[in-house]
């Protein structure tokens, strides 16, 4: 499956089925730095802090092209970022180097994270694990990287009000009466499940894409300490009446809608040694 979910990345990097500019420009950067702010970032950037983590060692786990990784960068973090492809880490690399940003970029798994323990101040981890075999695994890694005492954002699919077994079909049926056909994901309109809709989410035969219940994101946690949990994500771009939605609605969509939820963690400092007796 791991062999699978990199070949399809590898062939779809994020943003490429959205964007007409060629892969790697200034203009497809650009041009998908606009589009994740206008939903994906529109509500949820308080939680990744890209302005409070001055000369801290911040480290993306599943990268894409870079605009996290960027956002850290411009807000003074010293960052590392990590993908499962050799095409999204040289992309990623491209854009840090196309905005004149520092930072270090390699290919690695989140299910095994080539870095020693209690690394990095902040972690974050925005729609990755969902596509790993062991997403278990991938939270113990980013929990293992982390010093005592930091920080870390994990955003996985959600199953919103819409995607619940008494809803599902209804919500499918809304989707194609509404004609939403976003390119490249034809499978989406003949999903029959909420699992098949999801996973085509990132396009036709993407081979792995997870749901999660806000309890089954929760008991993935282990011993992190859960400081808030939030929806996000409520994409409009597609639909046909999207840009006429006021932003307040979008607002109240994307909080209670969310296609996403996102966790905010905190790896608990060593207890204190007891006082000895003298």
């Amino acid at each position: 499956m791991k062999d699978e979910v990199r070949s399809f990345w590898t062939a779809n990097p994020l943003g490429t089925l959205d964007l007409d500019a060629q892969v790697g420009t200034r203009e497809f950067f650009e041009a998908h730095e606009k589009m994740l702010e206008a939903d994906a970032l529109k509500y949820s950037r308080p939680r990744f802090r890209f302005d409070g983590l001055v000369g801290k060692q911040v480290l993306d786990v599943g990268c894409g092209p870079g605009i996290l990784l960027r956002n850290y960068a411009r807000g003074g973090a010293r960052i590392t970022g990590i993908d499962l492809t050799h095409t999204a880490a040289r992309i990623a690399h491209t854009s840090l180097r196309e905005f004149e940003l520092p930072g270090c970029v390699s290919v690695a798994d989140a299910e095994c994270i080539p870095f020693s323990d209690d690394t990095f101040d902040f972690v974050c981890c925005c729609g990755v694990l969902h596509h790993t075999p062991d997403t278990q695994q991938g939270f113990n890694e980013i929990y293992r990287v982390m010093k005592p005492g930091a920080r870390a954002v994990i955003a996985l699919y959600y199953r919103n009000a819409l995607l619940r077994p008494g809803a599902w079909r209804f919500a499918h049926a809304l989707y194609n009466l509404l004609g939403v056909r976003p390119r490249g994901r034809d499978g989406m309109s003949q999903a029959k499940s909420v699992e098949d809709f999801v996973r085509g989410w990132d396009g036709d035969g993407n081979p792995l894409g997870k749901v999660y219940s806000r309890e089954q994101a929760l008991a993935l946690c282990g011993a992190f300490s859960v400081e808030g949990t939030y929806l996000h994500f409520f994409p409009l771009r597609f639909m046909p009446f999207g840009r006429w939605v006021p932003d307040v609605v979008h607002h109240a969509l994307d909080r209670t809608l969310g296609m996403m939820i996102y966790l905010e963690l905190k790896k608990p400092d060593p207890c204190p040694a007891p006082p000895t007796d003298r």
